[in-house]
């Protein structure tokens, strides 16, 4: 099961939550909320399957938020495997 490390960014699960309720674009707010989910327990399959998307999917969201929200742009592909963490 993944697990978002938000303080690895700077960012808290509560941050996550009020981005994704301010976010002006829909598919922006749909990830950053799918984020908290997993931030709050969820697994990532789990919130797949309740927005109807492939769980790759919802992993894939972190890196999309990561350098396009939280404004991360110089992450490389081989750290993009580690933007989250495994209990």
């Amino acid at each position: 099961m993944l697990k978002v490390n938000c303080t690895r960014w700077s960012h808290s699960k509560e941050l996550l939550r009020e981005e994704a309720l301010k976010a002006e674009h829909i598919r922006t707010r749909e990830r950053l909320m799918a984020l908290y989910e997993i931030s709050e327990g969820k697994s990532a399959t789990l919130v797949a399957k309740e927005t109807k998307r492939h769980p790759e999917t919802v992993i894939s969201w972190g890196i999309t938020i990561i350098k396009k929200v939280w404004g991360h742009c110089n992450i490389s592909e081989q750290e993009g495997e580690n933007l989250f963490c495994r209990p």
